[in-house]
């Protein structure tokens, strides 16, 4: 297997005056990598200058895993309208840093102003989150998270309280159901009225043989009780969502109507390469937004175009560019339509260790004649740390050769392929912040799969895969 060895760098802590790391690289076949890190800086107009930071503390858990959160991409690419409808279908969180500090720049030194301390249970999920700021005389408590899970790992309940100077007072309680597939069935919405628990929301999931979504049915509290208030109807071809319809409740006329949809097409690879939005008036479908997708032979997304329905016509509004060292995505530009032609407005550059780990990115603004900084510049660098993985030895670990994972960046899926025709046994993808939002423990008896990410928000994910007693994990990038 092929030796990976993280080397750690010691900058950010040397600045913080917190943390002093010895710089050669451990000799071990086990090491795996974890952010320890993250400094800001935003553009003065003259120059960068450092903001904040944010430091995590890891405690010995062997599962310990965080890379860095693609923080640039969000700000210009269009929130997918799914995964604000489609539950996860695990909600725990395996994420074990013990705790999350955050600095802010005073101008002369890194001033901590708040921390976050996590509990964990036995099986090594979060129970408790306490989120507290420094006064500057004191640490003092401000908010708390609590959280149950089910024998599966499922969150089945959220709970929230406020510090009130002297005890925890309860604020809201969120409650989730799931089924035997552990697709999330019934969520339900509390807040605490100083005397009782008030349920304003009910929302209900509904599956199909292939645990794909197809309904979501939004409930509130009227008058005379419980009514329908928003429906989401959901349909699919070959597992991948082709339409998604959005319908409201006439109280008065007890009928749902029309109201959004958004319709789908994929080319032969089953990549999303369009997107049409429909607003329902006069009892017609009228379309006021269209997105189409571009991509490599490869299956790397290389730009997007929008166009917006403005005074009944369809015109350019913006397009996404991006650019590619091999594998690695470097350059993210955003141009924006004038009028007459699409022009150049900002663009995020990312760089990488010899690692291939995301160390930093920033952005800049077109003048007119050239790329510059200015005050809504930002520049983000990323710290990481090695550690040994004691429950994994050396024959259990599977090398960057044993396993591919494709296309990356990725808008609508990803392939799963093993070398030498290897068996997958199972499947994990994380998102950033830890939460398991794809888990099979099938045995699917190939060496290629293919896994939806058509429900899964823009941004970093971690894939696990096992095959045999053997284990690796993998990034990727969503991009929708």
């Amino acid at each position: 297997m092929k030796k990976t060895i993280i080397l750690k760098s010691a900058a950010l802590f040397s600045a913080l005056g917190l943390l002093s790391f010895n710089e050669s690289a451990a000799q071990s076949e086990n090491i795996r990598y974890r952010v320890k890190a993250v400094a800001s800086q935003t553009h003065s107009g003259t120059e960068f200058e450092k903001v904040d930071s944010v430091l995590y503390h890891w405690g010995d858990n062997n599962n310990d895993l965080l890379l860095p959160e693609d923080y640039f991409l969000h700000h210009y690419l269009s929130p997918p309208t799914l995964p604000k409808i489609i539950p996860t279908s695990n909600t725990s969180t395996i994420m074990t840093t013990d705790s999350i500090h955050n600095y802010s720049w005073n101008s002369t030194t890194y001033d901590l102003g708040m921390k976050k301390l996590m509990e964990f249970n036995n099986e090594g999920l979060v129970e408790t989150e306490i989120e507290m700021t420094n006064s500057g005389t004191g640490w003092e408590n401000n908010i708390k998270h609590s959280y149950t899970y089910d024998a599966n790992g499922n969150r089945i309940s959220v709970h929230r309280a406020y510090w009130d100077g002297t005890d925890w007072e309860n604020q809201l309680e969120n409650i989730f159901e799931f089924d035997n597939s552990n697709n999330m069935t019934l969520e339900i919405k509390t807040f605490w009225n100083m005397t009782a628990w008030d349920t304003t929301e009910f929302i209900e999931y509904t599956y199909d043989n292939n645990n794909n979504m197809t309904m979501r049915l939004e409930m509130t509290l009227g008058n005379t009780g419980w009514i329908p208030f928003k429906k989401n109807t959901l349909t699919y071809t070959n597992n991948l969502v082709t339409q998604n319809k959005e319908e409201h409740y006439d109280q008065a006329g007890e009928v749902w109507g029309n109201f959004l949809k958004e319709d789908f097409v994929y080319d032969a690879n089953d990549q999303w390469i369009e997107s049409t939005m429909h607003d329902y008036s006069n009892n017609t479908w009228n379309v006021y937004f269209e997105r189409e997708n571009e991509y490599d032979a490869s299956g790397k997304l290389l730009n997007t175009n929008v166009q917006l329905r403005v005074n009944g016509n369809m015109v350019h509004y913006d397009k996404f560019e991006l650019e590619y060292d091999d594998d690695l995505l470097t350059v993210a530009t955003v141009y924006y339509y004038n009028g007459t032609s699409l022009n150049p407005t900002r663009r995020t550059l990312y760089s990488y260790n010899s690692n291939d780990l995301l160390e930093s990115g920033y952005t800049e603004t077109w003048d007119g004649s050239s790329w510059v900084s200015d005050m809504f510049a930002r520049k983000s660098h990323f710290y990481y740390e090695e550690y040994e993985d004691q429950s994994t030895s050396v024959e259990e670990l599977l090398s960057n050769d044993d396993f591919a994972v494709y296309p990356n960046p990725t808008t609508d899926k990803i392939h799963i392929k093993m070398s030498n025709n290897q068996n997958l046994n199972s499947v994990s993808i994380v998102d950033i912040s830890g939460r398991v939002v794809f888990q099979s423990k099938q045995d699917f008896n190939a060496s290629t799969i293919t896994i939806s990410t058509q429900t899964l928000a823009n941004g970093m994910y971690f894939l696990e895969a096992k095959s045999g007693n053997q284990t690796g994990v993998k990034s990727f990038l969503v991009q929708h």
